[in-house]
């Protein structure tokens, strides 16, 4: 996960405006799908969605009782914290993955799966940072397309400031920092920044 955020975070070739678009299609979709089903995600951005797509809000958690919500296989489900996310976000969350892969743009998608992975921690899972991970009270519901659109315009915009600088040149280690004897040459390293510095 560090290697991969690390490539996507140094990959500043997707067109902003381009990224924003597609995003925003996938995020339809998902609504659509979502609605379809009786659920909703709570308050989405109105001007990219239909009106009808948000009616189902009320009786939502209700209708969810009753649905087959999708889930992780046992192997999955092991990587994880027991109980760091609830049933009705992690369902929402493979329908946006499952939609990603559907309308899968190679030019946006690894930008699009790292947004979905911050609010993933941040926002949609039950986890909470002080400073060592752990798990808070279960969420009955939490809304995922918004926070993940949130995520995708904060690396638009981020793109958009790095846009002169495509070219700099950026080398990223799929590697033990154990090993970096190995990997890196001597005398090779101006400073070392770690953020933030955590114990473990």
């Amino acid at each position: 996960m560090a290697y991969f955020a690390s490539c996507v975070k140094s990959d500043w070739s997707p067109d902003p405006d381009g990224l924003l678009r597609h995003a925003h299609q996938v995020a339809e979709q998902v609504a659509e799908k979502l609605s379809a089903s009786g659920l909703n995600d709570h308050v989405l951005p109105l001007p990219l969605f239909h009106s009808g797509l948000s009616e189902a809000g009320a009786s939502a958690q209700q209708d969810a009782d009753s649905l087959l919500l999708k889930d992780l296989s046992a192997e999955q489900r092991s990587l994880l914290l027991k109980n760091s996310i609830s049933p009705l976000p992690l369902h929402k969350t493979l329908v946006l993955l499952e939609t990603l892969d559907e309308l899968a743009d190679e030019r946006y998608l690894k930008h699009e799966r790292l947004a979905l992975a911050k609010a993933l921690v941040f926002s949609i899972s039950n986890l909470h940072f002080g400073p060592e991970v752990s798990v808070k009270r279960a969420k009955e519901d939490a809304p995922v397309v918004a926070p993940w659109l949130e995520q995708i315009q904060a690396i638009a915009q981020d793109l958009q400031t790095l846009s002169p600088h495509t070219q700099t040149e950026v080398r990223v280690h799929h590697a033990d920092a154990r090993e970096i004897r190995t990997i890196l040459p001597p005398n090779s390293i101006d400073a070392v920044i770690t953020s933030p510095p955590y114990p473990n």
